[in-house]
């Protein structure tokens, strides 16, 4: 079992992937426990059930587990690489309003606030994304279906290889026990060797047209 730190993720943070479509993010529906985690976090409780947010959001209106447009991912990477630090973590925030649980946005608002000596932002930011990051790797490992990583989006996975400094050479699709997995093969940044990780996709492969669940999510490109 793997715990996540920052530094992980920073190490190849402007590699950071796109996926090959973009769909809308999900939208809180209101009174939802989604809505209601959400409040928690932004009054400052960082230490909510994390795991609950993510399953909650996949429950909102309008929820894809594609991902967001690919585009304002490319944008806040643009932003921070311009120095423009408040109009990244303006752009972060406008993504978070429907969907709290991309991570990438958190990182960059920590990044932008950090650099604009707003310790207390950047400390906020860094602490949700940890949580949403570390409720996919807890008690799990990827090694097999058993302990497959469970995710609510394709972009969860990404973010995944990201954070594990693993670089994807290819995915499959397999089902076991009545479940569906996606089969990454990938090789270990640090050490070199080839590692096969399982991610558990039956929250996106739900959310995709009827008569789609026969495909694959669309890859993250690396």
């Amino acid at each position: 079992m793997r715990k996540i730190c920052l530094a992980a993720l920073l190490t190849g943070l402007f590699a950071f992937g796109a996926f090959a479509q973009s769909v809308g993010s999900g939208t809180p529906a209101g009174g939802s426990n989604y809505e209601r985690l959400v409040s928690q976090v932004r009054a400052g409780n960082t230490d909510v059930d994390y795991k609950a947010l993510r399953v909650a959001h996949s429950e909102t209106k309008g929820f894809s587990g594609i991902g967001i447009d690919p585009k304002e991912r490319g944008k806040l990477a643009e932003m921070i690489r311009s120095k423009k630090y408040k109009e990244a973590i303006d752009a972060a925030e406008k993504i978070l309003a429907t969907n709290y649980v991309e991570m990438s946005a958190h990182i960059y608002a920590s990044m932008a606030a950090a650099e604009l000596q707003d310790k207390k932002k950047a400390d906020f930011h860094q602490a949700v994304y940890l949580g949403l990051i570390n409720s996919i790797v807890d008690g799990s490992d990827g090694a097999a279906p058993a302990t497959a990583y469970t995710v609510i989006s394709n972009a969860e996975i990404f973010q995944i290889l990201q954070a594990l400094e693993y670089r994807r050479t290819g995915q499959t699709m397999t089902e076991d026990g009545g479940k569906r997995y996606a089969v990454v093969t990938a090789k270990d940044a640090e050490s070199g060797q080839d590692v096969k990780i399982f991610f558990n996709i039956d929250i996106p492969m739900k959310s995709l047209p009827a008569g789609a669940g026969r495909g694959m999510p669309p890859r993250p490109r690396n």
